[in-house]
């Protein structure tokens, strides 16, 4: 981050830089024996790749799934055109079509946006702000915005 950038988001401290600032909470917590936040970061991290690798890969989709007699049910799918697999269901308990009584839909639509290829993102923003906190040289911010702008393009269903 430059020290303009920094000024910017940190006007109340325009001397002490972000890295800084992490660096020397890192050593505070270090001494008191806690766990430092970079420790924490990357434990995260490590979490989110787990589950994720777990997962069944991204992207994922929301949809309405009509079941006949038995009325409609929120799902999350996977796969594109005929090779599609179901991964989630979320029954409406309902015959009208994106019934919102249950809120299964905005619940399968959350779950969709968060898929196993965003969670990699996150974990990956995860590690690069667990390296400013630490305060490493290499660690200047964009590792954090270039992970957060793939992020935010799997979200919006962009090329990431």
């Amino acid at each position: 981050m430059t020290p303009e950038a920094d000024r910017m988001l940190n006007p109340e401290r325009p001397t002490e830089r972000l890295e800084e600032k992490a660096a020397r909470l890192e050593a505070d917590q270090r001494e008191a024996g806690a766990e430092t936040p970079s420790a924490l970061l990357l434990r995260a991290a490590t979490r989110l790749d787990e589950v994720a690798g777990a997962a069944t890969p991204g992207p994922w989709r929301a949809h309405d799934t009509h079941l006949g007699q038995y009325g409609h049910a929120a799902t999350i799918l996977s796969g594109e055109g005929n090779d599609t697999d179901l991964r989630a269901w979320l029954p409406s308990m309902s015959q009208g079509y994106w019934d919102e009584t249950r809120n299964v839909w905005a619940d399968a639509a959350y779950m969709a946006a968060v898929d196993p290829l965003v969670g990699a993102d996150f974990a990956g923003m995860l590690r690069a702000a667990a390296a400013m906190a630490q305060g490493l040289p290499e660690a200047e911010g964009i590792e954090v915005v270039a992970a957060a702008m793939v992020a935010a393009r799997r979200i919006l269903g962009v090329e990431a």
